[in-house]
């Protein structure tokens, strides 16, 4: 189950179910960088929390060790993907959730000396998938990157809709301590938007504290993805309304309103952005033919406002 690779890269085969353990990601962006800390499970996807500067300023709500293991498998970053046959016949699975899809699943988490890896293959149905974790390097915003490999590793073409992303992500400089005793209410503050079709930046309307001074908040967190296949780049434009995944599921668990409708019918959707926690997920559709790679790369970060984000 534990092994030392020849790159010196330590392994856990099956690892949702060992021994639970848990770590950092190396907070070191360079000279030029932003430090961005990453604190990681072996549950779930992995990615537990992580943020700039301190708890204050997490980008994802942070819970610790006890709490990340039961609470990362839903909370945390989720990939969902819906199989058509040529009857039009419909299945949604989640790789790496814990209600494994058949017998033939394998799972192995792979920790290396700056990122995370976690592979998934499930050869009944034809696919295995990569999620690598490593944090942005000597750039001017802070940022968490995750790419995603999904390859048909079966005989036959596959027609495929994905959603990929993470449920829950703050605004910039909602204060640990407060939202614990105050969520509900800190919610009417919470703004997102849909930055050119390229990314969500997700802000506050204004300042929190309780005083009589309220100032403009400027600074704002950021989801952005893009897919490559075939060597074509495309940016995608991102769904912030989790409720477009979940539907009426406020618990996280399955993707109901995912499993209804076609990605056509839910970029159509009105999105809801206002007092409320949103999400960040990518939407794809998509056609594999045997041993075709589709590559998801996302960068989940924080900036100083929407233009030095736009300009990155």
């Amino acid at each position: 189950m534990y092994k030392l690779t020849d790159n010196q890269e330590f392994m856990i085969e099956d690892f949702q179910n060992a021994k639970p353990f848990s770590s950092f990601l190396p907070g070191i962006a360079g000279k030029n960088g932003i430090p961005l800390w990453a604190f990681y499970v072996n549950r779930g996807q992995a990615m537990a929390s992580f943020g700039i500067r301190n708890k204050d300023y997490a980008i994802t709500e942070f819970f610790p060790a006890d709490k990340s293991y039961q609470y990362v498998p839903t909370h945390g970053f989720r990939t969902f993907i819906k199989f058509k046959d040529d009857k039009e016949a419909v299945s949604v699975i989640e790789p790496f959730s814990i209600i494994r899809d058949n017998d033939t699943v394998k799972e192995t988490l792979t920790v290396g000396t700056n990122h995370l890896q976690i592979d998934y293959e499930n050869k009944k149905r034809g696919i295995a998938l990569t999620v690598e974790y490593f944090t942005l390097p000597h750039s001017p915003i802070a940022a968490l990157v995750r790419e995603v490999t999904l390859t048909n590793i079966g005989k036959w073409d596959l027609d495929l809709e994905i959603i990929d992303g993470l449920p829950t992500i703050f605004p910039s400089g909602i204060a640990h301590s407060p939202y614990k005793e105050l969520g509900n209410t800190l919610k009417s503050w919470f703004d997102v938007e849909t930055i050119n079709d390229q990314y969500n930046f997700y802000f506050l309307r204004g300042s929190t504290e309780d005083n009589v001074n309220v100032s403009k908040i400027l600074r704002g967190n950021f989801f952005a993805s893009l897919s490559v296949l075939n060597e074509k780049e495309e940016t995608i434009k991102p769904i912030f309304d989790r409720s477009l995944v979940f539907g009426n599921d406020l618990s996280l668990q399955y993707p109901l309103a995912f499993y209804e409708k076609n990605l056509n019918q839910i970029k159509l959707k009105h999105q809801v952005a206002t007092n409320k926690v949103s999400g960040g997920f990518a939407p794809l559709t998509v056609n594999l033919e045997p041993g075709e790679h589709l590559r998801m790369v996302s960068l989940i970060g924080s900036g100083e406002d929407r233009d030095s984000i736009t300009r990155f």
